[in-house]
């Protein structure tokens, strides 16, 4: 799933976007590349990530039973 965003104005640190649906989304300015401007349009996608998802799971579940097991 895709999102346009403008980048609206910066506060700081930080960056304030907007979606088209007009939300505003604050964002670290240091994560956004660095000649960054207002006015400027970017694209988030959102991706799932059922493998990585499965890992945390399992690392979760690991964790658990060693704390449960431990004396």
């Amino acid at each position: 799933m895709d999102f346009k965003l403008v980048l609206d104005r910066f506060e700081n640190d930080r960056a304030v976007l907007i979606s088209e649906s007009g939300q505003e989304i604050v964002w670290p300015k240091k994560m956004l590349p660095p000649a960054a401007a207002e006015g400027q349009i970017f694209y988030v996608r959102l991706l799932d990530d059922p493998e990585e998802l499965a890992k945390e799971k399992k690392k979760a579940h690991d964790l658990l039973n060693e704390l449960l097991l431990a004396d």
